[in-house]
């Protein structure tokens, strides 16, 4: 086992998510206010995608690919905003919350998938799209 080239993202990061192909690996800056795609083939960081708050924390991304569900606050509000995978845009974000906390948590971005984390007891105040 060796450690391979050292993939530099700013601001922190703090979670990873990898499209089911295995191309695109997504990495959420927690001191900053979006998230960073990387290609997995040539370690290439692209350009951030703003999620529209600050601290983005968990992600998931949903079985087909389409997806990424990123939490984060706007403002003091935990919410979650969707990002378009094929165009890398976020898309409106929706209110979320975990049980007992004030950190957001997307459990329900991949139907069952519990991102680092996140509790199996967490609810959300909208239904998952």
């Amino acid at each position: 086992n060796t450690v391979g080239t050292r993939i530099t993202v700013t601001n922190s990061p703090r979670a990873v998510a990898i499209t089911p192909d295995g191309k695109t690996a997504y990495v959420t800056q927690g001191s900053g206010t979006g998230v960073v795609p990387i290609d997995l083939a040539t370690n290439t960081v692209g350009a951030t995608i703003p999620t529209g708050g600050s601290l983005p924390g968990a992600i998931a991304i949903t079985p087909d690919g389409k997806t990424a569900y990123v939490g984060h606050r706007s403002s003091t509000v935990p919410v979650v905003t969707p990002i378009d995978i094929a165009t890398n845009t976020a898309g409106t974000s929706v209110l979320d919350y975990l049980e007992g906390h004030n950190d957001p948590c997307v459990k329900w971005a991949s139907r069952g998938a519990y991102p680092a984390g996140c509790s199996t007891r967490a609810r959300t105040k909208t239904t998952a799209p």
